[in-house]
C-alpha cells in the first residue's frame, strides 16, 4: 500500500481495546477503531504468510451437530438447551457477510441461530476444541444481517490444536425471545475446521440483595465501558477516584466494587495479576458537591480485599469483583468514597464504570491542582444491616406522594418518620411546558404530564429562551462551543462578505473585490467573489458587498436540527488554534514535513515553548494518512513535555532514531513515549532526561480507516495543536569506549555508541574492554520459540525468556571448560509453540578479538517439530589447537525457518544466549 506519510513502520504498539482510563492523560475510549492487525503470522520458506496457506478442512465427526447454514435465511437453529457443542468447516461456503471488528476479510462463512427462552449471559468460544484456522466470529441481534453487529471477536486465544488468532466472546447478554445469528467467519481469506462451544455463565454483576445500602452496578463487556486508573504509583503519578453516595439509613459495614488489573508497558495496555492487591479506601465529607479534600478523609482503611472473577471479560481484561468489610463501621449517611491501589507498581488497579448514579465522579491527579470532574460513574455497593423504616414516599417526576410506605418498597424519594405534607422540599418538581408547534405554554406542569416540545424544570414560561413557539436547536461553533438558538441566529451569523477578515463588512472588503475585477471566473478564488452570479467579478459584486456594510452578527455555526439540545456528543470535536499558536509549515494535503517518509527527509524546525497548530488528513482509498515531523535542538540536557489535543484519532510522541540519541537519523526504530487520546482529549507526553542535540517529535493520524479530507468544516475535524515545553535536567557523564576501543571522557550515556562507564575517566578503564555485538529477536506477545536448555562442557542451564523486548540473555557467570584440540558435545533444547522448523548455531571467540567470526561458527542439526513442545538437538564442537588460552565468549542462537545469518542479527522469532568458555591446555 502506497502512503505519503506512513508511520505504521514505527513499531508504535497501541492497545485500542477500548480501555478508557478516567482522569488519565493517555485515555482511550471504548469506541476507538482497532489498529491494523499486527504482522506476526510466521512464514514458510516461500515467504507466504501461514494464514494464507489453504488447508483441507477436517471431516465431520459422528454424533456432532451438523454444519451451519450458508446464509441467514438457512441458518441452522441450535435449539434452546445449553451447553451447545458445534463442529463444522467453512471450506466450500461463500463469503456472504463481513464485519470489520478489526479488519475486513473475504473468507467464507457459516451461520447459526439461537433464541434464548430467558434473559442470560453466555460464553461463545472457538478455542476449546480443534479449530485449525484464523477465525472471526460475530453476532447479529434480531435481524440478519443487521446494520451493525451486536458483538464481534477476531483474535482472542489459541485453540486446543495450537492455532493462534482464534475467536471467543465472553459474557454476551442475550434477551429472552430475541433471535441471535452467530456467524463463523475468517481473517483475510482463511477457511477451515472449527469447534464452537456455547454455555451459560452467571457473572457477578449486581449488588447483594439482602444488605445493600447504596449501589451502582457495573456495565457489561458489550456496553460502552470504561475503566479508570486509581493507583498510588501510576508511572510516577498518583491517581485517585472519588464516587458519591447518599440516603443511607444505617452504618456502612462493607464495600463491593468491580474493576480490572492492567499495566501499560509504554507500548500497549496488558493484563496483569497482583497476588495481594492492597487498596486504600477513604470516606470523605461533602463540600459543595465534591469531596472535602481540604479537611481530609473522615475514615481510612488500608486493606487487602477478597477478589474473584466476575465472569466478565472486557476484551482481554478479566473483570474482577472485590469485597471488603470495615471494622470499625462507617457511620455516614452521605458523602464520598475513594479507592486507590497501593500494591505492585507494575500492576495497576482500574475501577469499572456504571450506568447508574448522578453522571459524575472526581479524579485527583498529582500533576494537576485540585480535583477534576468526570461525567460518568463508577460501580460499587455499600453494605450494612438493612432495617425497615416507614415514611413518605415521593415520586418527584409526577408529584405523587404516599404516606406510611416501607423503605423496602419505595422506589422514589424516601424520608423515614415523615409525612408527605412535611417533605422539604415538597414532593414534585413542576415547570413550564411549551408546545413550540402551537406556540402554547403552561406553567406548573409536571414533566410526566407535559406533551409539548420543551419542559423547563421548576421554571416559568416567561423564562423560556428562545420563547415558546420559536424554532430552535443546537448550534455548534468552530471553537467547540454550542448554543441553543434559532436557525437564523446560527447560520445567519456567518459573514460571507467579510473578505478581509476584520469582523465587519466595509471598504476593505470592496477593495478585495475590485482587486479581482476581470479575473478568470473558472478559478475557485474568482468564482467565490461572483456574488451576483453573472459570470464575472465586477461592479455588481461590489454592490452586494456594500449592501451588507456593518459589523458581523457573530461567528458562523452549524445548525444541528430543530429541537436539538447542546450536550456531549452533539457537536463535532473542535480544537481551535489558541492565541499565539504558530501554524505548521505545510498546507493541508501537502507533504512538506513528513520526516523519514520523504526522500530527502523533511522536518519542521520548532523551538522550546512553541505552540504549533496543524492539520492532519486521511485518504482511506489510497491508504494514505498524514504524519507531521518536528525537530528541536537543545544545548543542555532536557526533559521535554508535549501537551495538546486533536479533532481526530491522533498519536503524539517522541521519535527514537536508530542512530545515537541526540543525533537523529533515518530510519527510525520507535516512537516512545507517545500518547493516543480520544478526539478532543488531552495528550500528555513527558520524556526522560535527554542529551543535548537534536530531537524529533511526531504528530500523526492514528489509522487508515477514517475519511478525513482537507475541508473547512468541523464535521471533517482535522485540526490539532500542541505545546512543547523544555525543562533543564541533570544526567551523569562518564567514559565511553567505542567500537574501535577508543575511549573518550565526559560523555553522556545516550551519546555513547559503545560501552559507557558512569562517573569514570578513561584513565580508569583503559585499555577498553572487548565489547561484543548485541543480537535482538523480537515479536509481539509471548515468544513462539526460545532456547530452554543448554548442556555443554560443564554448563547445564535451564533457561527462559525475556518478558518483552529482545530475546537475548547473558549467562556469563556460567563457565564451561574446554581444552585445545578437544571435541565436546553440545545439547540445545528449543521450546516452540507450533510446528515451526528451528535452526541453532553457536560461535566461540577462539582468538578473543571481540568479534564472533564465521570461522568460529558451528551449526547444529535443525529441529523439525510436529507440534508445540520442547525439542532437543545435539552436535560436536571441536576446539582449534591454536585457540587462545583463557576465558572467552560463547554465543548460542536459534532462529525460525532458516539458520541465523550471523551472531549479531536482528530478527523476529528466535533467541540468543551468551556464556563464558575457559580454554585450557590439553
Amino acid at each position: 500500500m502506497k502512503c505519503l506519510k506512513m508511520y505504521c513502520c514505527l513499531n508504535i504498539l497501541l492497545l485500542c481495546t477500548g480501555i478508557a482510563l478516567a482522569g488519565s492523560p493517555t485515555s482511550m475510549d471504548a469506541s476507538m477503531v482497532f489498529p491494523e492487525k499486527a504482522v506476526s503470522s510466521k512464514s514458510a520458506a516461500s515467504n507466504v504468510p501461514l494464514e494464507e496457506i489453504a488447508r483441507d478442512a477436517k471431516p465431520h465427526q459422528g454424533g456432532m451437530i451438523l454444519q451451519g447454514g450458508d446464509t441467514c435465511n438457512d441458518a441452522i437453529d441450535l435449539g434452546t438447551a445449553l451447553p451447545i457443542f458445534v463442529t463444522g468447516s467453512t471450506v466450500g461456503y461463500t463469503d456472504d457477510y463481513d464485519e470489520a471488528c478489526t479488519q475486513a476479510s473475504t473468507s467464507p462463512d457459516v451461520v447459526y441461530s439461537f433464541t434464548p427462552t430467558s434473559d442470560m449471559y453466555v460464553d461463545l468460544t472457538l478455542c476449546a476444541g480443534q479449530t485449525d484456522y484464523d477465525t472471526k466470529m460475530y453476532i447479529y441481534e434480531g435481524v440478519c444481517p443487521g446494520e451493525a453487529y451486536y458483538v464481534c471477536s477476531d483474535d482472542s486465544c489459541t485453540s486446543a490444536a495450537g492455532q493462534d488468532y482464534v475467536s471467543a466472546l465472553s459474557a454476551v447478554f442475550l434477551t429472552s425471545g430475541t433471535t441471535y445469528y452467530i456467524v463463523i467467519d475468517g481473517y483475510g481469506s482463511n477457511e477451515g475446521y472449527y469447534e464452537l462451544n456455547i454455555d451459560e455463565v452467571f457473572p457477578i454483576h449486581s449488588c447483594p440483595q439482602d444488605n445493600t445500602l447504596f449501589g451502582q452496578a457495573p456495565v457489561g463487556p458489550n456496553d460502552d465501558w470504561s475503566h479508570g486508573i486509581t493507583e498510588l504509583d501510576w508511572n510516577g503519578t498518583e491517581l485517585k477516584l472519588f464516587e458519591s453516595f447518599s440516603g443511607l439509613t444505617n452504618s456502612i459495614e462493607g464495600m463491593h466494587w468491580w474493576g480490572v488489573m492492567a499495566f501499560n508497558s509504554g507500548f500497549s495496555w496488558l493484563p496483569c495479576t497482583e497476588s495481594n492487591p492492597e487498596v486504600l479506601i477513604e470516606f470523605w465529607a461533602d463540600a459543595g458537591g465534591q469531596p472535602d479534600i481540604t479537611n481530609g478523609p473522615l475514615y481510612t482503611y488500608n486493606i487487602v480485599p477478597s477478589m474473584m472473577s466476575s465472569d466478565f471479560n472486557y476484551n482481554s481484561f478479566e473483570g474482577l469483583y472485590f469485597e471488603v468489610d470495615f471494622d470499625p463501621v462507617v457511620p455516614m449517611a452521605s458523602g464520598w468514597v475513594s479507592i486507590q491501589g497501593q500494591g505492585d507498581t507494575d500492576c495497576w488497579h482500574l475501577w469499572t464504570n456504571s450506568f447508574d448514579g448522578d453522571s459524575s465522579h472526581y479524579v485527583y491527579d498529582s500533576r494537576i491542582p485540585g480535583l477534576e470532574s468526570q461525567e460518568d460513574d463508577r460501580s460499587f455497593c455499600l453494605t450494612g444491616t438493612v432495617e425497615e423504616f416507614f415514611g413518605a414516599c415521593c415520586d418527584d417526576s409526577t408529584g405523587q406522594c404516599e404516606d406510611n410506605v416501607s423503605s423496602f418498597t419505595c422506589t422514589g424519594r424516601f424520608m423515614a418518620d415523615t409525612l408527605c405534607a412535611d417533605l422539604d422540599p415538597a414532593c414534585g418538581r413542576p415547570g413550564a411546558c411549551c408546545n413550540d408547534g402551537t406556540g402554547t405554554c403552561d406553567d406548573g406542569v409536571f414533566e410526566v404530564n407535559c406533551d409539548g416540545t420543551r419542559f423547563l424544570l421548576e421554571g416559568l414560561c416567561a423564562d423560556l429562551d428562545p420563547t415558546c413557539g420559536n424554532t430552535w436547536g443546537a448550534c455548534c461553533y468552530d471553537d467547540g462551543t454550542c448554543a441553543v438558538v434559532s436557525p437564523d441566529e446560527c447560520e445567519g451569523g456567518a459573514c460571507p462578505f467579510d473578505l478581509d477578515g476584520n469582523g465587519a463588512v466595509g471598504p476593505g472588503d470592496v477593495g478585495v473585490v475590485k482587486n479581482n475585477f476581470g479575473c478568470d471566473i473558472n478559478l475557485p478564488e474568482c468564482a467565490a467573489l461572483d456574488f451576483d452570479s453573472n459570470g464575472a467579478v465586477g461592479p455588481g459584486d461590489v454592490g452586494q458587498v456594500k449592501n451588507n456594510f456593518g459589523p458581523c452578527a457573530g461567528p458562523a455555526g452549524w445548525y444541528q436540527g430543530d429541537w436539538t439540545e447542546c450536550g456531549e456528543g452533539v457537536c463535532p470535536c473542535a480544537v481551535p488554534c489558541p492565541e499565539g499558536g504558530i501554524p505548521e509549515a505545510e498546507e493541508c494535503g501537502e507533504d512538506a514535513n513528513s520526516g523519514c517518509n520523504n526522500e530527502p527527509p523533511t522536518f519542521e524546525t520548532i523551538n522550546c515553548g512553541d505552540t504549533i497548530c496543524g492539520t492532519l488528513w486521511i485518504n482511506p482509498d489510497a491508504g494514505q494518512r498524514d504524519v507531521d515531523w518536528f525537530t528541536v535542538t537543545v544545548t543542555e540536557t532536557t526533559v521535554f513535555t508535549m501537551t495538546g489535543s486533536s479533532e481526530l484519532d491522533t498519536n503524539f510522541g517522541l521519535i527514537v532514531p536508530s542512530g545515537v540519541p541526540g543525533s537523529p537519523e533515518c530510519p527510525i526504530s520507535d516512537v516512545t513515549p507517545f500518547d493516543n487520546p480520544a478526539p478532543c482529549g488531552d495528550a500528555f507526553v513527558m520524556t526522560e532526561c535527554l542529551v543535548p542535540g537534536e530531537h524529533w517529535f511526531l504528530v500523526g493520524a492514528g489509522n487508515f480507516d477514517d475519511n478525513v479530507p482537507c475541508a473547512v468544516a468541523p464535521e471533517y475535524g482535522n485540526r490539532y495543536t500542541f505545546t512543547l515545553d523544555c525543562e533543564p535536567c541533570v544526567l551523569p557523564q562518564g567514559a565511553c569506549c567505542d567500537g574501535d576501543l577508543v575511549c573518550t571522557d565526559g560523555v553522556y550515556e545516550g551519546q555513547c555508541d559503545g560501552q559507557w562507564f558512569e562517573a569514570q575517566l578513561c584513565a580508569d578503564v583503559e585499555p577498553c574492554p572487548v565489547q561484543y555485538c548485541t543480537p535482538c529477536y523480537t515479536e509481539s506477545g509471548a515468544p513462539d520459540d526460545y532456547i530452554s536448555l543448554i548442556d555443554f562442557a560443564g554448563i547445564n542451564n535451564v533457561t527462559g525468556t525475556e518478558p518483552e523486548g529482545c530475546q537475548y540473555i547473558t549467562y556469563l557467570d556460567q563457565v564451561g571448560t574446554v581444552a585445545q584440540g578437544g571435541t565436546y558435545t553440545l545439547t540445545v533444547e528449543i521450546t516452540v509453540n507450533g510446528s515451526y522448523d528451528q535452526y541453532p548455531a553457536i560461535w566461540i571467540d577462539y582468538n578473543q578479538d571481540g568479534t564472533l567470526d564465521e570461522t568460529e561458527r558451528t551449526d547444529l542439526v535443525n529441529i523439525d517439530p510436529d507440534g508445540a513442545g520442547a525439542y532437543t538437538t545435539t552436535g560436536d564442537v571441536t576446539i582449534p589447537v591454536d585457540a587462545l588460552l583463557g576465558e572467552t565468549r560463547m554465543r548460542v542462537s536459534e532462529r525460525f525457518n532458516s539458520a541465523p545469518s550471523g551472531p549479531c542479527e536482528e530478527q523476529t522469532y528466535g533467541s540468543a544466549e551468551d556464556y563464558t568458555i575457559n580454554i585450557v591446555a590439553p
